[in-house]
């Protein structure tokens, strides 16, 4: 994986991508918050009948944070899919110099259709690796640092702790728990799956002659069978992404639930104000956003990985770029 990585990583552009990703997070994050604070702030200072009290400027943040969480997630879907993009070309110009240095028979059992298949759909599955993965993981780590600082700084450390705590903590042990799970159940969907296909095309090739010696219905229930497996695993599959799922929604309840209490606290202890508690319960209803992705990560976790042991042996040195080519020499007539 690291050395698929490391290939996919050389056509640069995925630094801008995180930050992007990271930027969504926070913007996202804040714009909730700052709405909480607002929202909260302003009915605080109609009930105690303020006559001064600025609403130009917490408004103008909201607007700016929305057009910024906007302008970033076009930026984050622009930059992160072309970097992907290059990442996968350059990951299959190292396939094929790697490739290109195999032994002439060994090439030459490649070139048939289903090993070649393979080859194109392993390296196609391993976009994945920074969408899925690297991406949203690098962008949730720098939300959660920034608002712990935020939080911190506001409320103080016990609150910061609670709410990203609150979140980290059960999203990482159902993420660990989901992947090694996940993984083996895609290593087994995508064997059933293979022989579906398998079976399946030995009936549709081969059904003149099976009918004929009397095997049809027994081919047709192998491939039923066949189907009916990767039926199962997928549905298992999909079970386990769906636990992890509500591991982080009891999470984010228990985050906010656990805001509650430590708001009143605060408040009584004068800590910090009304507005600043519902400012960090809307941050920790916010924060979920950081986690959603493990959720899709769990579910390509298998096959990304299955795909990566398959493409790092084939992996050559990476591919010079190309030079312009010498000019061509005048033509001499005569």
């Amino acid at each position: 994986m690291r050395h698929v990585w490391r290939i996919m990583a050389a056509g640069g552009g995925m630094a801008r991508a995180a930050a992007l990703a990271a930027l969504v997070l926070l913007a996202g994050a804040g714009l909730l918050a700052l709405s909480g604070w607002f929202i909260t702030a302003s009915a605080l200072a109609g009930l105690a009948s303020l006559g001064m009290f600025d609403v130009f400027r917490p408004a103008a943040a909201v607007r700016g944070l929305a057009l910024i969480r906007t302008a970033a997630r076009y930026g984050e879907r622009m930059l992160g899919h072309d970097a992907t993009l290059r990442a996968v070309a350059g990951l299959r110009g190292a396939v094929l110099a790697g490739l290109a240095t195999l032994p002439w028979p060994q090439m030459q059992r490649l070139r048939r259709g289903p090993a070649t298949a393979r080859i194109v759909a392993d390296t196609d599955a391993l976009d994945g690796l920074p969408l899925r993965l690297v991406l949203p993981a690098c962008g949730g780590l720098a939300a959660f640092l920034g608002a712990f600082a935020l939080i911190a700084w506001l409320a103080g450390w016990q609150m910061a702790v609670w709410v990203c705590g609150a979140h980290l903590g059960p999203a990482l042990a159902a993420g660990v728990w989901g992947l090694r799970r996940s993984a083996r159940q895609a290593r087994l969907a995508a064997a059933a799956e293979r022989d579906f296909r398998s079976d399946a095309l030995d009936l549709v090739a081969a059904r003149d002659d099976l009918a004929m010696h009397g095997h049809l219905p027994a081919q047709i229930a192998r491939a039923m069978a066949a189907e009916a497996r990767v039926a199962d695993l997928t549905a298992a599959l999909e079970t386990t992404e769906r636990a992890v799922a509500l591991v982080q929604d009891l999470a984010r309840i228990a985050a906010m639930a656990g805001v509650l209490g430590l708001g009143a606290t605060g408040i009584r202890l004068g800590l910090f104000g009304p507005a600043i508690a519902a400012m960090c319960f809307f941050a920790a209803m916010a924060l979920a956003e950081a986690t959603a992705p493990l959720r899709r990560a769990v579910s390509d976790w298998g096959r990304i990985r299955d795909a990566a042991a398959r493409v790092a042996p084939m992996l050559g040195h990476a591919m010079p770029a190309p030079t312009a080519p010498p000019p061509a020499l005048p033509l001499q007539i005569g």
